[in-house]
């Protein structure tokens, strides 16, 4: 056992870098253009421009003249990497049931953070945090966190966020009807869907940041990723436009700095040829920025699932702090 665990560590990352390198370099025919999707995915009359954190301006829905490319293969070999585990039989440390206990301690706008072991893209996506999701909340948090002020004094909340994006709003409608509590909005390989919280953080470790930011910038940031919902997964990893969408992306989308909006600014690099923030930058800027009047996030929970002993911890800022640094094939590390 000793020797597939040592083969495992040092095989893993190069096999996954390698496979990842090879999906990114591909090229193929150009996407289709936001028109040729329908009236569910273009964008709607009259949409505003909005900033990016570079302060560059860009139309919503302008993938067609980003002139990248999808290529069939690219687009089958991450996804393969997003849903593959290397060690199938093994089990998310953070149960459904212990995910779910999470509700009640979040709001409105928490960010979280997750890593679930033996996933291939977890190895070969950079930095030990690999998924980010942003927690909507439920309407009853939602009437309470928002109360009856500002834009939404008069009709209410959630009478507010259903005429800005009335397509997702059914959505979570639906699922609430079947049983599902539509709580957390993320980006996935099936694209930008709606997730109950004991999905979303089932997970070997979970994080939740919370933006110091107002609630009337948190409502814009909610409605703005709820209006996401149903894009398709961006496996091209284009930041410039938002046709399609990465975890990440989602996030800095819905809290881009723009008129009327402090947002957050989060740090972005250059990764296989494209300018992005991975969901482990995320967690560098709380570390990067962490006792400073000017921090942006404050630390809600951390779950850390230890492999060495089965155990999930509540650890603190400290520990978190230095959780960006951790090696990508953590599990293993625990090992030994």
């Amino acid at each position: 056992m000793r020797a597939c665990s040592v083969i495992l560590r040092a095989a893993a990352p190069l096999v996954s870098a390698a496979l990842l390198a090879a999906a990114m370099g591909c090229t193929g025919p150009l996407r289709p253009s936001v028109a040729a999707l329908g009236d569910a995915q273009a964008p709607r009359p009259g949409a505003q421009l909005r900033l990016w954190p570079s302060g560059t301006e860009e139309k919503p829905g302008t993938a067609q003249q980003t002139g990248r490319a999808w290529s069939p293969f690219r687009q089958a070999a991450l996804k393969w990497m997003g849903e593959t585990k290397l060690v199938p039989w093994s089990q998310h440390l953070i149960s459904q049931q212990r995910a779910a206990q999470l509700g009640p301690r979040l709001l409105p706008g928490d960010i979280l953070l997750t890593r679930r072991e033996w996933r291939l893209s977890g190895i070969g996506m950079p930095g030990y945090w690999s998924h980010s999701a942003l927690y909507v909340g439920t309407p009853e948090s939602r009437r309470t966190f928002f109360g009856r002020e500002g834009a939404w004094a008069q009709d209410g909340f959630e009478a507010w966020l259903q005429e800005r994006c009335p397509d997702a709003y059914d959505v979570m409608l639906a699922k609430t009807a079947s049983g599902i509590r539509p709580e957390v909005v993320e980006a996935l390989s099936v694209g930008v869907v709606l997730n109950d919280i004991s999905v979303a953080a089932h997970a070997d470790s979970v994080a939740v940041l919370r933006p110091r930011l107002p609630r009337s910038e948190i409502a814009r940031a909610l409605a703005l990723a709820l209006s996401m919902t149903g894009r398709p997964y961006d496996y091209d990893f284009d930041f410039e436009s938002d046709y399609a969408m990465i975890c990440s992306e989602l996030i800095c989308r819905a809290y881009a700095p723009g008129p009327g909006m402090t947002g957050l600014r989060f740090p972005s690099t250059s990764r296989y040829g494209r300018r992005l923030t991975v969901a482990n930058d995320m967690a560098q800027l709380f570390a990067t920025e962490f006792g400073s009047p000017a921090a942006q996030l404050d630390l809600v929970a951390f779950l850390d699932g230890d492999r060495s002993t089965g155990q999930i911890l509540e650890l603190g800022a400290a520990e978190f702090r230095t959780s960006w640094q951790r090696p990508k094939w953590y599990a293993l590390a625990q090992s030994f």
